[in-house]
């Protein structure tokens, strides 16, 4: 029992020292990327999905509806949680 203690303390700090090391080269290679992008210019491209956002004339607006609800409602399928749907026509991109 004491060899079996004796070879996993051992295999442990083996772990920790190459782990340590592999860690510190890629921090410096991080510290390189980190650098390069701080100094590049980013433009937001992203936006909030709703109602009205601007879309193609072909598409039709988004849709929002409450599917369950917390409480009893007339207007949903169940109740306990909130659970909704969405309808928004998306491109992903040319497909040809």
């Amino acid at each position: 029992m004491t060899k079996l203690l004796e070879c996993t303390r051992v295999l442990t700090c083996l772990f920790l020292l190459l782990t340590s090391v592999v860690c510190l080269a890629d921090d410096t290679s991080l510290w390189k990327i980190q650098k390069t992008l701080a100094g590049k210019k980013y433009i937001d491209l992203t936006h909030e999905f709703a109602p009205g956002i601007p879309r193609w004339s072909g598409f039709p607006d988004e849709t929002r509806k409450t599917i369950y609800w917390y409480d009893k409602r007339p207007d949903t399928m169940g109740t306990g949680f909130f659970l909704g749907a969405v309808h928004a026509c998306r491109s992903m991109g040319n497909t040809r």
